[in-house]
């Protein structure tokens, strides 16, 4: 592999505190791939510690001083507070402990490292990348932030140069890594909890970002976003660009929305090259598409050579994902948790059921996003015909006094057309939504936290409603 053999025989075990999470558990996979021993935990267990354990991690559920016996580093997510005991521990020992960045950072130091950077469509446009490379043979390493249809994993597991990932900024961690090609899809209002000083830190983090493009790299950037018009203007790199905008090198005109799938035109420096579709619904996931094609262009594959890989490529668990769909009703569940993504999955649903009417189920996510992105919330459900709204899902933080779903709620409905309900529990929002529905309607299950779970259970009781 890519890793120094004799340097690496001193370092024999890693042990990942949080290893359920999805990139965590991604990275696991490829530590095991690379010859070394893991071990991790987690407070539960789930899909990818499953998979871990069955390619012989060894995993503890709950965290323990005594866990990270025999380790040799550790490694900890984004999730993870540093006053965890396996991290305390692993200090008075004098164990190297590790942000998850870091170690990613290590992994793609010696290859061709291809990192996608944004606030959304992060996972979409890796996966698609990681696909459409690996569909061209060039057996790509991919560390993805979810769940790819086609290989039902969260990573793909290659021997040559190249290494595909999610450059995650949300904690900074991302100005560890040093791709040799570096996207960025947008950039928003995200992660304020972090990002004290608001849209212009982030901004300013994500220059610094695009600095670690070596001279002999490229920046490949969506022309659209008004943010990063703003820093590319102090880039010092080679910079391709793509969007709706005409005057973006690689620019996408005259969609057409059939089902779930998208067609567009492609146009490269303004000529003409052909028409492409995408087995995705959504603007967004056109953009996303022209970013792919742009990288697979920079490594050496012709966009003409894309065409049915691209068309194959059907996106990620969890991205306007279909639950279930009769002559009743249809379900979609999606991770939209921002009101810019909740936006776009509702202009796309739209698109996609024509003359139908649209019920949301929302859960918000983390205390902190709501409180910081309130107002958006309140304007971002005008394509929805209902909207129900569940309590918080804290992802581990604390209550912020004033701030809940009721408050959001009321919010919504004072700020905007929409009459949201306030929910209470998931098993409440899923029994109001059940009698809201009547035959022929869509339901999108949108935030990301556990409210995957109400799809199928929404599923049942229209079942027997129906």
């Amino acid at each position: 592999m890519f890793i120094n053999k004799i340097l690496k025989g001193r370092i024999k075990q890693v042990h990942l505190v949080g290893i359920g999470g999805i990139g965590m558990s991604g990275i696991a996979r490829v530590l095991m791939a690379e010859g070394f021993l893991v071990s991790g935990s987690d407070l539960y267990e789930n899909n990818e510690i499953n998979i871990l354990k069955n390619l012989g991690a060894r995993i503890f559920i709950a965290h323990r001083a005594e866990n990270i016996n025999n380790a040799d580093v550790l490694v900890y997510s984004s999730a993870i507070n540093l006053d965890n005991i396996e991290i305390l521990e692993a200090k008075k020992a004098n164990i190297p402990v590790i942000q998850r960045a870091v170690m990613l950072a290590e992994l793609m130091r010696l290859r061709c490292g291809i990192a996608i950077s944004g606030a959304h469509g992060k996972t979409t446009t890796t996966s698609m990348i990681g696909y459409l490379m690996y569909k061209a043979d060039l057996d790509p390493t991919v560390v993805i932030g979810g769940v790819v249809n086609k290989f039902d994993s969260n990573a793909i597991i290659g021997k040559s140069q190249f290494m595909v990932a999610e450059a995650d900024e949300s904690d900074g961690s991302f100005l560890h890594l040093s791709p040799s090609i570096a996207v960025i899809t947008n950039i928003d209002r995200e992660h304020l909890d972090y990002y004290q000083g608001g849209i212009e830190e982030v901004l300013e983090k994500f220059r610094l970002f695009l600095k670690l493009v070596p001279f002999y790299g490229l920046i490949v950037a969506c022309i659209d976003d008004e943010n990063i018009k703003k820093i590319l203007a102090n880039i010092n790199r080679r910079v391709i660009t793509y969007g709706f905008d005409i005057s973006a090198n690689y620019s996408a005109r005259n969609l057409i929305y059939e089902g779930f799938s998208t067609s567009f035109d492609l146009y490269i420096n303004q000529e003409f090259i052909r028409t492409i579709t995408i087995s995705m619904a959504g603007k967004h996931n056109v953009l996303n598409a022209l970013a792919a094609i742009i990288v697979l262009e920079e490594v050496g594959i012709k966009t003409l050579n894309l065409l049915e890989s691209l068309k194959s490529f059907d996106g990620v668990k969890r991205r306007f994902s279909l639950v279930s769909s009769n002559n009743n009703f249809t379900i979609i569940d999606d991770y939209a948790h921002h009101p810019t993504e909740i936006k776009a999955i509702l202009q796309t649903a739209k698109n996609c059921f024509l003359n139908r009417k649209i019920h949301v189920l929302f859960q918000p996510h983390r205390f902190s996003r709501t409180r910081d992105l309130l107002d958006d919330f309140a304007n971002c459900f005008a394509d929805c015909d209902s909207l129900i709204i569940s309590d918080i899902y804290a992802a581990s933080e604390e209550p912020i006094f004033g701030i809940n779903s009721k408050m959001l709620a009321k919010n919504v409905t004072k700020f905007s057309n929409k009459n949201a309900v306030y929910g209470a529990s998931l098993d409440e929002s899923i029994q109001k939504m059940v009698d809201l529905v009547q035959k022929n309607d869509v339901i999108l299950t949108l935030g990301a936290g556990n409210i995957t779970s109400a799809g199928s259970k929404i599923n049942d009781l229209l079942s027997s409603k129906f």
